[in-house]
C-alpha cells in the first residue's frame, strides 16, 4: 500500500519483500512446476498408447515386432502355380499340395500334346492367377487322393464360384467321371452342354 513520505511524495512500499511474501511466491512456483510435470507425463503416456494402438493390427512375430502380413482365413489355400488345364499347386497350412480339379479333364500339354491343351492351361491361369485364395472341397463319393498323389478336390473361387464349372463354360475342358459319378455331375454336364452347343473353345477349334 502506498504511503506518504515526510517530503509529501508517495512512497511505493511494494518493492520491499517481506519474508511471508517470498515464501508464498516460492510455493506458487513449485505448484506451477508440479502441474507442468504432470501434464508432460500425461502427454507422454497418451502418445505411447497411441503408438501401440497404431501397431496393434496383427499377431507378433517371434522377434516381438507386430506382423503386418495378412494370413489367409482358415480353410483356404493360396494358388502358387497352374500346372496344366486341370491341375494346380497350392499352399495350405504351411504345406504345398498338388490339386487335381474333380470332375474335369483337360487336353494334354506334355508327352503327346493335344489340341486345346495350352489354351486350357491359359484359361485356368486366367481364372486362378498365382496368389488367388481358394477353398478346396472334397467329395465323399470320390477318393481323396489320386494315384499320382494329387488331392482330388472341387476348387472354389473367393466369390464362391466353382472353378470347374467356369472352366467347362470356356469349352477347353470336358466333364470327366473316373469310376463313380461325382456329386456335382449334373451341374458340370449342363456347363459342358452349353459350351458344346455354342462351339466354344475346343468344341469349335479341335
Amino acid at each position: 500500500i502506498p504511503r506518504i513520505a515526510a517530503d509529501g511524495r508517495l512512497q511505493d512500499t511494494t518493492m520491499g519483500t517481506r519474508p511471508g511474501r517470498e515464501r508464498n511466491g516460492g510455493d506458487m512456483r513449485a505448484r506451477l512446476v508440479g502441474i507442468a510435470l504432470v501434464a508432460l507425463t500425461a502427454a507422454a503416456v497418451w502418445a505411447a498408447g497411441a503408438q501401440d494402438a497404431a501397431w496393434d493390427d496383427g499377431p507378433e512375430e517371434p522377434g516381438g515386432t507386430p506382423s503386418l502380413l495378412i494370413e489367409p482365413p482358415p480353410g483356404t489355400a493360396v494358388v502358387t502355380a497352374v500346372v496344366d488345364g486341370d491341375t494346380i499347386r497350392v499352399q495350405q497350412d504351411g504345406e504345398e499340395h498338388r490339386v487335381r480339379l474333380l470332375g474335369i479333364d483337360a487336353p494334354e500339354v506334355r508327352d503327346t500334346p493335344e489340341c486345346g491343351g495350352p489354351e486350357a492351361s491359359d484359361a485356368l491361369r486366367d481364372l486362378l492367377p498365382v496368389g488367388t485364395e481358394v477353398v478346396l472341397r472334397d467329395d465323399p463319393t470320390q477318393d481323396p487322393v489320386d494315384r499320382y498323389g494329387r488331392l482330388l478336390r472341387y476348387v472354389e473361387a473367393p466369390d464362391g464360384a466353382d472353378i470347374g464349372v467356369r472352366l467347362l463354360l470356356t469349352g477347353w475342358v470336358a466333364t470327366y467321371v473316373f469310376a463313380e459319378p461325382f456329386d456335382r455331375l449334373d451341374l458340370y454336364s449342363d456347363a459342358e452342354d452349353e459350351a458344346r452347343d455354342d462351339e466354344r473353345g475346343a468344341w469349335g477349334a479341335c
